[in-house]
C-alpha cells in the first residue's frame, strides 16, 4: 500500500455516533474495534491520503464509499 502505512494500532477505538453527535456507548463490534486500525499515513504527520475505487458495503462493518453516503435521506 506503499510508505508510511500503520497496522499496529490499538483494538477497542470507539467510533463516532451520527445520531448523538458524540462516542458510541455500545460495545458491539460494528461500533467498537476488536482489532487494530489501519492508518494509510504516518501517525501524527499532515500527510494524508485517499482511499479509491471502494466498493459499496454490504455488511456492518463494511466501508461506505460515497454514492452510499450521497443516498441517506435525513428527515
Amino acid at each position: 500500500m506503499g510508505a508510511s502505512l500503520w497496522l499496529m494500532l490499538f483494538a477497542g477505538a470507539i467510533s463516532y455516533d451520527p445520531y448523538t453527535k458524540g462516542p458510541s456507548q455500545s460495545d458491539n463490534f460494528a461500533w467498537k474495534s476488536t482489532q487494530g486500525a489501519v492508518s494509510v499515513c504516518d501517525i501524527g504527520s499532515e500527510k494524508t491520503r485517499q482511499i479509491v475505487r471502494v466498493a459499496a458495503g454490504s455488511g456492518n462493518t463494511d466501508a461506505v464509499n460515497f454514492v452510499q453516503l450521497q443516498e441517506i435521506k435525513i428527515k
